[in-house]
């Protein structure tokens, strides 16, 4: 007679000790995210995913689809490291002027001598060289579109962990596209979320599917649990309830269990691994921790975007933290009326679309954009009316 949790498999919430108990013996399959990030990380937070890596490497493996999108989009990833330095420094020369210039007003109001004021100059030049020696300091390592492989760090680290350890293209890889989309349709986790990619690439929307029926073979085939390291956080990947995020989809979860004969799935972000390193008798820095938590979409903001400053002002000056956001904002003429997939604006901005989805839902928490769709296809998007220029807003009304 059938128990509690038999042919519910993914209703079972597992405790850490579950989880770190698999993680000793499981199989680690990465996707492409987690790669693609090791460019944005800080050095540490790097040097710290790569060392648990290799401390897995008998049984770490990365499906074919995921070093596909790795390739892919690896130029996105690495950004312009240059453009970004000198952004920097162009800014902290125009602001330290105008704290000069504030000071020195200042100065003349409250009567101030100009010994005063000079030692006061001198302080703010003195904190603004503190920062501008961070941003020298953080550019010799950083690795740029041109630079050759031999000496793109993160390509060496991994070409030698993953070497043997990237799953060759399944001979069937057509039939499980068509399958894969088939599920995207039926909205049939993981990667239903993606069904704005279209034709955006061969795979369409069908490539979480792949890198998750891909790692599922694997494992079932070795007879192992499995942990898929993954840096997506939608719906489509884990069964979440309001703020927490519980586990993989229990759909998933049931899939795996039955094609593998009862092993069991887990999701990890690198965030998790990292506080799982103990496991792996690797020590790393708290700042690793952090750092991988934090959003990657763009580059730091220079402030945050706040509700009352996005209600108040005009498109062409909505806040923005960054150049991703303001290329998303720019193309408002597509969104007037029906709205824009994020594979559209992934496309158009050669912006991985991950990316792309998380600036959504940010834009969309501050009120500057909203959905376009009923809710049954493919998301689309759009400038809030108050964020339209006049004819825009008269086009969509």
């Amino acid at each position: 007679m059938p128990g509690l949790f038999d042919g519910f498999e993914g209703y079972l919430v597992h405790s850490d000790s579950d989880v770190d108990q698999a993680l000793v013996s499981a199989l680690i399959a990465v996707d492409a995210n987690v790669l693609l990030n090791l460019y944005r990380y800080n050095e540490r937070t790097t040097e710290d995913l790569m060392t648990i890596f290799e401390r897995v490497a008998d049984r770490l493996v990365v499906p074919h689809q995921a070093m596909r999108e790795f390739h892919r989009n690896r130029l996105a990833a690495i950004g312009n490291p240059a453009g970004a330095a000198q952004e920097v420094r162009t800014a902290l020369e125009r602001n330290q002027r105008s704290s000069h210039d504030a000071l020195a007003r200042w100065a003349k109001q409250v009567a101030l001598d100009d010994e005063e004021l000079d030692r006061l100059q001198t302080k703010v030049d003195e904190a603004f060289d503190v920062v501008r020696e961070a941003v020298g300091r953080g550019e010799p390592n950083r690795v740029r579109a041109d630079t050759s492989t031999a000496e793109d760090r993160v390509l060496c680290r991994l070409s030698l962990i993953l070497n043997g350890r990237v799953l060759a293209c399944p001979a069937d890889e057509a039939e499980l596209i068509a399958e894969g989309n088939r599920r995207v349709e039926a909205r049939v986790p993981p990667g239903y979320r993606d069904a704005d990619k279209g034709d955006a690439n061969a795979e369409g929307a069908a490539g979480d599917f792949l890198v998750f029926r891909q790692a599922t073979n694997e494992a079932a085939r070795r007879n192992l649990d499995l942990a898929i390291i993954t840096g997506d956080e939608k719906e489509d990947w884990w069964w979440r309830h309001r703020n927490f995020a519980i586990g993989p989809r229990h759909e998933m979860v049931k899939e795996f269990f039955d094609l593998s004969g009862g092993r069991r799935l887990f999701l990890l972000t690198p965030r998790s691994l990292l506080q799982r390193s103990r496991v792996f008798d690797v020590e790393v820095s708290p700042v690793s921790v952090e750092d991988a938590a934090r959003p990657l979409g763009d580059v730091e903001p220079a402030h945050e975007w706040t509700t009352e400053q996005g209600t108040s002002v005009a498109p062409e000056s909505i806040p923005v933290t960054g150049h991703r956001q303001r290329q998303i904002i720019s193309l408002s003429k597509l969104w007037t009326l029906h709205g824009i997939t994020t594979g559209e604006v992934s496309r158009l901005i050669a912006y991985d679309q991950p990316n792309v989805y998380n600036t959504m839902q940010k834009l969309d928490e501050l009120g500057i954009v909203e959905r376009a769709d009923d809710g049954d296809g493919p998301q689309r998007w759009r400038v809030t009316s108050r964020f339209r220029s006049p004819l825009a807003a008269a086009a969509a009304d």
